[in-house]
């Protein structure tokens, strides 16, 4: 019996010292390409470290003042390349497009490949290009104007519930209000049903869509064994789908409401609504063309074409399709509304500033706020891209990942496999890229002459190349609308419930405890 457990002992030393050999020389990979980076520990990588920040932006920033533009760390075994050196990133967004057309994949999801409910977020490759061309057709300037006029009913019933929350005096919490908005805005612009989160706190649909978001800021066990252990992927997917089909799941929940959505709506198809979910549908409907197909974003397209091209979205590729637009749009515009509304509270001169330009753009209150007068109000854009300049929420989605062994430059080359991170905190904080104190809010950093000899990669906030945002244009125009109406209408100003703005990372970077608000209603009535 001692001779059997003196066996063990030594083939369990002999298996670790193997893995602990195997993970050591796999973390060699940076020393050999010459890049410098935190030291990382065999089993974990750096993975402690962001445990300690709370986040990964954070972290970006610290080992950036310590290392350099570009640097090395691990999570768990897979090594991460981060950097903020513009032409690096202008190589791997756009340039070599070819080579880092796929996102990084994050442990315990769907097979960005095979996997029947991929949406177009992470998907890669002819698949990604395909999504692509069929949602392509619902995000054009033509089919964005004719949503607008949905945005505006949801946006008018938020000014009314502002306006007896002001007339009570109440310091009003405005993230809460402009999560309510965006919601009912999306499902009624995207996919035509009614959700009524500004009249109702305890929507079914808000609860839901919010449990999503809350989720991602606490990852799971299951979250960390992936990173730990790449090859249990699989096996973690089938388990945490168990898991969720037995506790609930608002995913779930959500998708199975977009199944009856989409049922229903093929059956009365014969009732157009300009709205996301009818122009992908009727995307579907079409035949491509190889013109159509292509993506005019870029000249570097080398991606072999998708062998089922011509190939309708079935079922499941709608249903997440529609998922991905609904929480994409609502968290990204609200978060972007809340951090716009708190810097033009704490900078009255910008919101006056931008007050004249409303009152000069439509000076009489009953004028009709337009998709094509707003987006021609440059203080306004310049507003909007300085809010997502200083706060890039989206920031650490913004990776690629090689396909294949790639030289960048004489000094870097790219192993396959290895993820490219855009430093994008650390770029949009360069003060030799945005001038002096790039702390402060300045939209003056957008006036048109300096943006022209500005690095076509020193603003990040939508990402960029082939698989820049698709939703930009939409989130423009639901987001300088809500800002429009909500200045013309209001004089804002900090609440003393107010205290110094923190945030917390998950899906997008937003508040913690949101931001407090007084509103003050103003008098238009010009005429």
């Amino acid at each position: 019996m001692y001779g059997v457990s003196v066996a063990l002992f030594g083939l369990s030393l002999v298996l670790f010292l193997r893995f602990y050999w195997i993970r050591k020389e796999s973390m060699k990979i940076f020393k050999l390409i010459n890049v410098p980076g935190p030291p990382p520990n065999f089993l974990f990588g750096n993975l402690i470290s962001f445990a300690k920040k709370q986040a990964f932006y954070s972290t970006y920033l610290d080992w950036y003042k310590i290392y350099g533009k570009t640097f090395g760390y691990f999570e768990g075994l897979r090594p991460v390349l981060v950097t903020a050196d513009l032409d690096i990133l202008n190589q791997v967004m756009v340039k070599k497009f070819d080579v880092f057309h796929a996102r990084k994949v994050f442990p315990v999801q769907v097979d960005p490949d095979k996997d029947d409910e991929v949406h177009m977020f992470f998907a890669r490759g002819d698949r990604w290009k395909r999504l692509r061309a069929i949602s392509n057709p619902a995000f054009t300037s033509a089919k964005i104007r004719k949503m607008s006029s949905l945005v505006h009913n949801c946006i008018d019933n938020v000014i009314a519930e502002l306006k007896r929350r002001a007339h009570n005096n109440d310091s009003i919490e405005m993230y809460d209000i402009f999560q309510r908005l965006t919601l009912d805005s999306m499902s009624s612009c995207g996919f035509g049903f009614k959700t009524s989160a500004i009249q109702n706190p305890n929507d079914i649909f808000l609860k839901n869509c919010r449990q999503v978001l809350y989720n991602t800021t606490r990852p799971s066990l299951f979250f960390l064994i992936g990173f730990l252990f790449p090859n249990t992927d699989k096996f973690l997917v089938r388990l945490a789908r168990l898991r969720d089909y037995i506790f609930g799941n608002p995913v779930f929940w959500l998708e199975k409401q977009f199944e009856k959505i989409i049922a229903m709506r093929k059956k009365f198809d014969s009732v157009p609504r300009m709205d996301l979910l009818h122009m992908m549908i009727e995307a579907n409907k079409l035949t491509h063309s190889e013109e159509s197909l292509h993506v005019h974003e870029t000249p570097s397209q080398n991606i072999p074409e998708p062998k089922y091209k011509y190939a309708k979205l079935s079922l499941l590729e709608l249903r997440s399709q529609c998922f991905l637009f609904l929480m994409a749009g609502y968290e990204t515009t609200a978060t972007t509304l809340i951090y716009t509304a708190y810097e033009l509270a704490y900078n009255q001169e910008i919101q006056s500033k931008l007050y004249d330009e409303i009152i000069e753009c439509f000076p009489n209150k009953d004028d009709e706020i337009t998709y094509d007068i707003v987006n021609k109000m440059e203080y306004l854009d310049k507003v909007w891209c300085e809010t997502l300049r200083k706060y890039p929420l989206a920031s650490t989605v913004v990776a690629r990942q090689a396909e294949t062994s790639c030289k960048l430059s004489e000094d870097l080359t790219i192993p396959k496999g290895m993820i490219v991170q855009a430093n994008i905190w650390a770029i949009h904080y360069n003060p030799d890229v945005w001038g002096a104190d790039p702390h402060k809010f300045n939209p003056e950093r957008f006036l048109p002459e300096l943006v022209a000899h500005r690095h076509p990669m020193a603003y990040l906030a939508f990402g960029a190349g082939p698989r820049k945002c698709i939703g930009i244009q939409f989130a423009k125009m639901e987001g300088k609308i809500a800002i429009v109406k909500l200045v013309q209408t209001f004089h804002m100003i900090l609440s003393e419930k107010q205290g110094p703005l923190e945030t917390i990372e998950g899906a997008t970077i937003a508040p913690v405890n949101g931001v407090y608000l007084r509103l003050y209603p103003r008098d238009i009535d010009q005429e």
